[in-house]
């Protein structure tokens, strides 16, 4: 039997991710980047199929993201004094929430 604690496969990546979220048990993560890094900047969340091995989606904000949140429908990304949500499907706006200061 498969345990679910095992390495199956491992993936080197030499740019600087700042925070990696994976969709439940799938091959869909949002990447984003640390502020170094010209291929993942602070301020974007880049949607990657590890499948297809390509980006397929890409959110871009004025302010860094610092986290970023993944369901099945929707894409919640947190700002320092905002919240997005989009759809998953297209990656419509469907609400912005503003909030107090989010330290992170």
């Amino acid at each position: 039997p498969l345990s679910p604690c095992r390495v199956r496969m491992r993936e080197y990546i030499t740019a600087g991710i700042a925070h990696i979220e994976m969709l439940y048990r799938t091959n869909l993560l949002a990447l984003t980047g640390h502020s170094t890094s010209p291929h993942y900047p602070p301020n974007k969340v880049l949607i990657y199929d590890d499948h297809l091995q390509r980006t397929i989606g890409e959110l871009s904000f004025r302010q860094r993201v610092l986290t970023t949140k993944l369901r099945r429908d929707r894409i919640v990304v947190v700002l320092r004094d905002r919240v997005y949500i989009y759809n998953f499907s297209d990656l419509a706006l469907l609400d912005k929430v503003h909030t107090g200061d989010n330290p992170l």
